[in-house]
């Protein structure tokens, strides 16, 4: 039979192995085997994957203040809210390995920038027309790099790690449609 002296000595041999789990970021980013580089880009591949949900949902609410200011009937919001899907799936067909051929990091880099700039020419919108060519020219960037975003977590960290960092991904874009 096992004394407590014993028992405590096993259980801070097994806080030494490999099988503990991390209390602290930085011991959690070592035992995943990233940086803090690469937990940056993580945390761009999850701002990406959120931003396509919010920036959806915040269009559907301005859009109703569109639709009061340009005096524009159903077909016409539901075109300027549509634009975005006809973006990614165009764009989807062209640039579906951009990611494999020039890096996820500069896929993705490339991503966040023209996603900022294009919602921000989207908030801008003078006129219907332009806010349809924005809303298009947003989910072709989300086309472009989204892929990317969601594969560069499994690929940066270590194989024990990986199925947590797959299912963050889904997580992410979940917290950000809710």
């Amino acid at each position: 039979m096992e004394t407590d002296n014993e028992r405590l000595s096993i259980l801070s041999k097994t806080s030494e192995t490999e099988d503990t789990i991390p209390v602290s970021l930085n011991d959690a980013l070592e035992s995943a085997g990233c940086g803090l580089g690469t937990a940056f880009l993580l945390t761009a591949s999850y701002y990406l994957l959120a931003f396509e949900v919010v920036d959806i949902t915040v269009m559907s609410i301005v859009g109703l203040v569109v639709k009061c200011e340009w005096d524009l009937d159903t077909t016409w919001m539901t075109a300027t809210q549509e634009a975005n899907v006809v973006g990614q799936f165009l764009a989807g067909i062209i640039f579906s390995n951009v990611g494999e051929k020039y890096g996820r990091r500069s896929v993705m880099l490339v991503g966040a920038i023209g996603l900022t700039v294009l919602s921000s020419l989207s908030a801008l919108s003078q006129n219907m027309w332009h806010l349809i060519i924005s809303r298009t020219l947003v989910g072709a960037v989300f086309a472009f790099c989204g892929p990317a975003a969601a594969v560069y977590p499994a690929e940066v960290t270590n194989v024990r790690w990986r199925t947590y960092a797959l299912s963050s991904t889904g997580f992410a874009w979940g917290i950000a449609s809710s």
